[in-house]
């Protein structure tokens, strides 16, 4: 596993500066990266659809610079809608990567 930048930086004072590049010097500003937006993307439908994965996370994932085609959205939208629901429930409440 390779741990991010801010995980590894040699002060508080240079992991702060590493997290204020990325997501701005005010939360989300016009300066920040767009993988910034990834999680705060559409948080008002998020405890609706906590389990079922729906058109606002596939734009989410578009900040990331991942692109889904047609079929693959398809198969989580429509197809494969109840086996990927009865996947994300298994996995249980949100998880990060340090806890």
């Amino acid at each position: 596993m390779t741990l991010p930048p801010p995980l590894i930086a040699d002060t508080d004072d240079d992991a702060v500066a590493l997290l204020r590049r990325y997501y701005g010097n005010t939360h989300l500003d016009t300066g920040c990266y767009t993988g910034a937006f990834f999680d705060s993307w559409a948080p008002r439908t998020r405890e609706a659809d906590i389990n079922r994965f729906t058109a606002d996370d596939l734009v989410a994932i578009t900040f990331l610079s991942v692109n889904v085609n047609a079929r693959a959205a398809r198969e989580l939208l429509v197809t494969r809608v109840d086996r990927f629901t009865e996947l994300l429930e298994s996995v249980g409440p949100d998880r990060t990567a340090i806890s």
